[in-house]
């Protein structure tokens, strides 16, 4: 069983190394409070799919939630079986055409993660959705920011999504936000409307 303890002793000023499965490392930054390196590297749906399937089935808790997470959850692994299927590219417009076609819209899921080491301590996760509302169309949905309780408080989601700005995957493309519960309006509302900057992708409203 893998283990997945969150570090709390690292040494002040360690340099800690990227995850083995990603060689995305899009920014290191050094928390104030504890002067430990976290890095910011980019996934995509498998990768966190592997990381939820590394856990044990009794480690997640009712809702299917992996320890010192609020909103990550097993939910994600479903969607490789009940994703829509996204058409050939050719069929549609530029900005909601990817690599390749006839498959799961999953494939095109992607993450953002912070990691101490090997350890995941925090993820903002846009998942590749067809909407129907004023009209229809394909676009990224940013589904859910968290961060692991024992990391909150650092400015790790701010980070997060300012990375999102400089993000390849979404140039040209529409990104959706998700309608906030309670907690989201107080804590992280504010926080996407002051780091969400990029000129290079069109940002809808939930009401949208």
């Amino acid at each position: 069983m893998t283990n997945h303890s969150q570090p709390t002793n690292i040494p002040q000023g360690a340099l800690l190394q990227t995850s083995p499965v990603s060689q995305n490392t899009l920014e290191e930054m050094r928390l104030p409070r504890r002067g430990i390196a976290v890095t910011i590297d980019r996934w995509a749906s498998h990768q966190v799919a592997a990381y939820l399937s590394s856990f044990g089935i009794e480690e997640f808790d009712r809702n299917g939630r992996p320890p010192g997470f609020k909103i990550l959850s097993r939910r994600i692994l479903s969607r490789q079986f009940r994703s829509l299927p996204y058409p050939a590219p050719s069929e549609l417009p530029v900005e909601q055409q990817q690599p390749f076609g006839q498959c799961g819209s999953f494939e095109f899921d992607r993450a953002l993660v912070a990691l101490v080491g090997p350890c995941l301590v925090g993820i903002v996760y846009c998942e590749w959705l067809r909407f129907k509302r004023e009209e229809t169309f394909w676009g990224y949905n940013l589904s859910f920011v968290d961060v692991h309780e024992s990391w909150r408080g650092n400015r790790i989601s701010s980070a997060l999504i300012a990375n999102l700005n400089n993000e390849p995957w979404l140039k040209g493309r529409h990104l959706c936000l998700t309608s906030y519960t309670e907690l989201g309006q107080e804590r992280i509302a504010h926080v996407i409307s002051r780091e969400l900057t990029s000129p290079d992708f069109s940002i809808k409203q939930p009401w949208y």
